[in-house]
């Protein structure tokens, strides 16, 4: 039992949502456009109002567009997603000062009703648009900025990590989520794993399942699976 001990001794590192790495994507390549300038490190105002400085993995602008990239610290998490480049492509358009925000590659496609989000859309939580939203509009105001934005977050890595999260059981398919609702990773969060239970509980009832099996793991699951016939 010493190592248990050892853990709750040692005070673990906090990281940031995937939320948040894309807010500060998008944040420095609005900033990079109107400044003309490489950003190397943004200050992301969270749900809260307080702010976190993200270093910015890569920086890419002309005039009208930007590629920028996050690489998503989860902190001491054991989360699939620690190190995943989070890119965002930001553009101007032509609906003056609208933002929208999609998901490319690698971010996962809503099939299942329950989650709160729109079927056949990308997996962006409501959270982190508005966290995106405000962040920019605060560029926007600052340099009276009169123009439309388009943000389009890709992850790479998406399609490969997306089975080992529990995207594929609630119906999330080719990718990721872009989550958060503090925009910060608590590692092994108690709040997280039971938030993570009712998201699948919302999916089973919005799909008419009336019935669940809570199991403690892979062999449990399996177990279940041979004693009761669920759909």
């Amino acid at each position: 039992m010493t190592g248990v001990v050892d853990i709750k001794k040692e005070k673990l590192r906090t990281g940031y949502t995937t939320g948040t790495s894309a807010t500060a994507a998008a944040k420095a390549a609005l900033l990079s456009i109107i400044t003309q300038t490489k950003i190397e490190n943004i200050d992301v105002k969270l749900p809260k109002g307080s702010f976190i400085k993200i270093p910015i993995h890569f920086c890419q602008f002309d005039e009208n567009k930007a590629r920028c990239s996050v690489i998503k610290d989860g902190g001491d998490d054991p989360d699939v997603t620690h190190g995943a480049e989070i890119i965002v492509d930001l553009s101007f358009s032509d609906r003056i000062n609208e933002i929208e925000i999609d998901g490319g590659e690698g971010v996962g496609i809503v099939t299942k009703p329950g989650l709160g989000l729109e079927l056949n859309k990308s997996a962006i939580n409501p959270v982190p648009k508005k966290m995106i939203n405000e962040n920019l509009r605060e560029i926007m105001d600052k340099h009276h900025l009169k123009k439309g934005i388009k943000v389009v977050i890709s992850v790479p890595k998406g399609r490969e990590l997306g089975p080992k999260t529990d995207n594929p059981r609630i119906g999330i398919l080719n990718g990721i989520s872009i989550l958060g609702t503090s925009g910060i990773v608590i590692p092994f969060s108690t709040a997280s794993y039971a938030a993570s239970i009712r998201q699948n509980l919302d999916v089973a009832i919005a799909m008419g399942n009336n019935t669940v099996v809570l199991t403690t793991g892979g062999r449990s699951e399996d177990y279940a699976k041979k004693i009761i016939d669920l759909p």
